[in-house]
C-alpha cells in the first residue's frame, strides 16, 4: 500500500527538520535526511516567515503590520542559497542533491532556531528567566543565526573537498557578511508597529468600561504600598538620615520600550539602593491598562504629592525617571484610547513646587530632553538628561527593551554598586554615575557612527554641597534579604568611608 501524498509531507517534513539539526551542526548528514522539493521549499518558506512574524510579535507585544523591507532583507541569504543550489546542482554526482537542497537545509534550521529563538522571548516576557541572562542569550540566538548559514556553506565545502585553507578564508569571509547582513535585517523585523515618535500609530478606539474604572483602584493601590519616612514626624532630622524615594513614568504607550525600561529601573533601585516600599511607576502601555495605573498628568500630580505627604520634604529626596520620546520642552504621553496631555517641563517644576519636595534629582530619558534643564534647575535640584536640547537620543525602537541612555545608566548603576570605583571617595554617587552613563553612550554612539546625543546634568549648588550627606541615608535605608549580610550598597558606602 503507497502511502499518501499528506503521510509523504509529514515525512518530508520531519526529515527536513532532523536535517535541519545536522545542518546547524555543519554535519554533512544533514544531506541523508534533507527531502528537496519544490513543495517542502514553499512549505518551509512560509512556515519560516510566519515564525519570523511570530516572533516579532511576541517580542513586540502589541499588534503590528507587515514590513515589506524586512521581508526582502530576510529573503536575501534563501536567493543566496537558491544560486548555491544552482551552482551544486551542476557540479554534484549525487541526484539527491539538487539546485534546493541548500535552500532547504537553511530555511530547516532557520525554522528551528527562530522557535527556540520565540519561546525564549516569551519565557523573558512572563519574567520564567533572570534579567541577567537577557544579553548572553540575544548573542547566543545572534551567533546562532550566523552560524546557521555559515555551517551549511561549511557541509559544500567538505562535500566538494576543497583544501582546508580554502575552506577556512571561506568560512571567515563569509562569517563577516552575514554578521554585516543579519545586522541590518534585525533593524528591518518582519513584523513591526509603526513607532513614528509622537505620533503613534491608530489603537482601539474603545476599552471595557471596567478596565477605566479599575485604573482608579490600580493608582490607589500603588499609592498605598508607599510607606510612610521615618523622618515625617521629626522636626529637623539630619541630612544623613535622608529618607530616598523614586518614581519612574513610562509615557509613550504604543511601544513597550519604555515599560521595559522603568519596570526594570524599579527593580534595581529598589534591589541596589534599598529602596523597597519608597518607589512606585505609573505606565503607559497598550497591554498594561489592566495591571499598571497610566501615566497622565493627573495621575502624576496625584503620586508626587502623596509621596511628598509621605516623606519629610526638607530632608528627604526624590528621585523621578521619566522615559518616552520628546520634543523641546516636553515628553510624550501617550495610551489610547485615552487622550492624554504630553508632560512640559514647566508643568512638572509647578507640580514638584506645590508639593513641597525639596531635594530633586530628576532624569529624563528622551530625545531633546536637555531642553528640561532650565524649568527644573533649582539650588535644591539635579537635572540629568539623555541628551542635550538640540540633540536626539537613540535606542527607543520597537522590540527594545532600553533606550540607549536607559540601558548605559541601568548597566552603570549595577556597575558602581558592586564594583566601587577607587579614588571616587570624594564624588557622589549619582555624579559617578552619571558620568560612567555618559561615557558609556559616547562609546557606543562613537562605534555606530550617530551624531552625538551629549547626556547633560546640571546640579544646583544646594544640593551639590550636601549630596554626599544625602546619600548616606541610602545605606540606612537598605533593606537586606539577610540581615547577616551587607548589602552591595552598604559595601559601597563603607569602600568610600575607608577610602576618606
Amino acid at each position: 500500500m503507497h502511502p499518501t501524498p499528506a503521510k509523504n509531507l509529514l515525512s518530508d517534513f520531519t526529515n527536513n527538520l532532523v536535517g535541519g539539526v545536522w545542518t546547524f551542526l555543519a554535519s554533512r548528514r544533514s544531506l541523508k535526511y534533507v527531502k528537496a522539493n519544490f513543495t517542502q521549499f514553499m512549505l518551509l518558506t512560509t512556515l519560516a516567515i510566519a515564525s519570523n512574524v511570530l516572533y516579532g510579535w511576541v517580542d513586540v507585544g502589541q499588534s503590528g503590520s507587515f514590513n515589506t523591507q524586512g521581508i526582502v532583507l530576510y529573503l536575501i541569504w534563501p536567493f543566496m542559497a537558491l544560486i548555491l543550489g544552482l551552482f551544486i546542482a551542476g557540479r554534484s554526482y549525487n541526484p539527491s542533491v539538487g539546485s534546493l537542497t541548500p535552500v532547504v537545509m537553511w530555511l530547516s534550521c532557520d525554522l528551528l532556531i527562530t522557535l527556540g529563538q520565540t519561546a525564549i522571548q516569551y519565557a523573558w516576557h512572563q519574567h520564567w528567566l533572570p534579567d541577567t541572562l537577557f544579553n548572553p542569550i540575544g548573542l547566543l540566538f545572534f551567533l546562532a543565526s550566523i552560524w546557521q548559514a555559515v555551517g551549511l556553506l561549511w557541509i559544500f565545502a567538505k562535500y566538494f573537498h576543497w583544501p582546508w585553507w580554502e575552506q577556512g578564508l571561506f568560512l571567515v569571509t563569509s562569517f563577516l557578511a552575514l554578521w554585516v547582513w543579519l545586522d541590518n535585517s534585525q533593524q528591518q523585523p518582519i513584523w513591526q508597529t509603526k513607532t513614528n515618535p509622537l505620533n503613534p500609530p491608530p489603537q482601539p478606539a474603545f476599552i471595557p468600561v471596567e478596565v477605566l474604572y479599575n485604573q482608579e483602584r490600580l493608582l490607589r493601590d500603588e499609592l498605598a504600598q508607599i510607606q510612610p519616612s521615618p523622618n515625617k514626624a521629626v522636626s529637623k532630622p539630619p541630612l544623613s538620615d535622608a529618607h530616598w524615594y523614586w518614581l519612574g513614568i513610562a509615557g509613550a504607550g504604543y511601544q513597550g520600550v519604555f515599560k521595559s525600561e522603568i519596570s526594570k529601573t524599579r527593580i534595581a533601585v529598589e534591589q541596589l539602593l534599598g529602596l523597597g516600599g519608597s518607589t512606585a511607576a505609573l505606565i503607559n502601555e497598550q497591554h498594561s491598562l489592566e495591571s499598571s495605573p497610566i501615566a497622565s498628568q493627573t495621575s502624576i500630580a496625584r503620586t508626587i504629592d502623596h509621596i511628598a505627604k509621605q516623606m519629610n520634604p526638607n530632608s528627604d529626596v526624590l528621585v523621578m525617571h521619566l522615559s518616552s520620546h520628546g520634543k523641546p520642552g516636553e515628553i510624550e504621553l501617550a495610551n489610547a484610547p485615552f487622550k492624554l496631555q504630553n508632560l512640559k517641563a514647566d508643568w512638572l517644576r509647578q507640580a514638584l513646587d506645590r508639593a513641597g519636595i525639596k531635594w530633586r534629582i530628576i532624569i529624563v530619558s528622551s530625545c531633546y530632553s536637555g531642553s528640561f534643564i532650565n524649568a527644573l534647575q533649582s539650588p535644591n535640584t539635579i537635572v540629568i538628561t539623555a541628551s542635550a536640547a538640540d540633540r536626539a537620543s537613540f535606542g527607543c525602537t520597537t522590540g527594545n527593551h532600553f533606550s540607549y541612555f536607559g540601558e548605559a545608566l541601568y548597566s552603570s548603576l549595577n556597575n558602581l554598586i558592586n564594583h566601587p570605583i577607587e579614588g571616587q571617595a570624594n564624588k557622589a554617587l549619582f555624579v559617578q554615575l552619571f558620568e560612567a552613563t555618559r561615557l558609556s553612550i559616547y562609546a557606543r554612539e562613537i562605534k555606530e557612527n550617530k551624531e552625538l546625543s551629549l547626556p547633560q546634568i546640571k546640579i544646583g549648588n544646594d544640593i551639590a554641597t550636601h549630596l554626599l550627606t544625602l546619600e548616606q541615608g541610602l545605606s540606612k535605608q537598605a533593606t537586606y534579604i539577610n540581615p547577616n549580610q551587607q548589602s552591595a550598597l552598604d559595601l559601597y558606602m563603607t569602600t568610600l568611608k575607608a577610602a576618606q
